[in-house]
């Protein structure tokens, strides 16, 4: 009766998305946004969800379109800024760090988003001092520890990158990136095969 209306396109999505059927959440999403393109949530949702199968611009594209429509959304802001620093637009990343920084002058987040960026530029030093704010800010911000033993790997502290990667294991055991890394290091600096071969497993 009204493919383009934005309740019934959003409550199909919700229920398919709990159905596990993604791609057909993103169809009714989409008819969402066709009636009512600035929608916050079917943005937010099929942003996401274009993200997670690795669509990463075109999602990107939605969340952008929601933040513009509502700008003081702290997490999204945050979302967005992790998108940018790993598309490489540092220069937008920095700008939404700041903000966030400067809205939530004690909040850890902005640092690690900072750290992110430092990171992604090979700006070890001074990303391990972001990361190691936003560790004294939050000490169980798994984020902030992962970034912290990247940023020290990638000074060559092998044995602190060491202990901040097991540390992201014991927040969360199966976070891909500290088992990647760790195993590595742990091969080609500690000549430790068998533990490496345990976390690569």
């Amino acid at each position: 009766s009204a493919p383009n209306h934005l309740g019934a396109n959003i409550q199909m999505a919700r229920i398919r998305l709990q159905w596990g059927k993604g791609e057909d959440a993103a169809t009714y999403l989409r008819g969402a946004l066709r009636g009512s393109p600035q929608n916050l949530e079917a943005n937010v949702w099929l942003g996401r969800y274009l993200v997670s199968q690795g669509r990463r611009e075109e999602g990107l594209r939605h969340l952008e379109t929601a933040l513009r429509g509502n700008p003081n959304l702290a997490d999204l802001k945050l979302e967005v800024g992790v998108l940018y620093a790993q598309a490489g637009r540092f220069p937008d990343a920095q700008r939404l760090a700041d903000e966030l920084e400067k809205s939530f002058p004690k909040s850890a987040e902005p640092l690690v988003l900072k750290g992110a960026v430092l990171l992604g530029r090979r700006e070890f030093k001074p990303a391990g001092d972001a990361f190691a704010g936003a560790v004294a800010r939050r000490p169980d911000l798994l984020s902030a520890h992962r970034g912290l033993a990247q940023a020290l790997e990638g000074q060559g502290q092998t044995d602190r990158a060491i202990e901040s990667y097991r540390k992201v294991l014991s927040l969360n055991g199966n976070d891909v990136v500290a088992l990647n890394n760790l195993a590595w290091i742990l091969l080609e600096t500690k000549n430790r095969p068998d533990e490496a071969f345990t976390l690569a497993t």
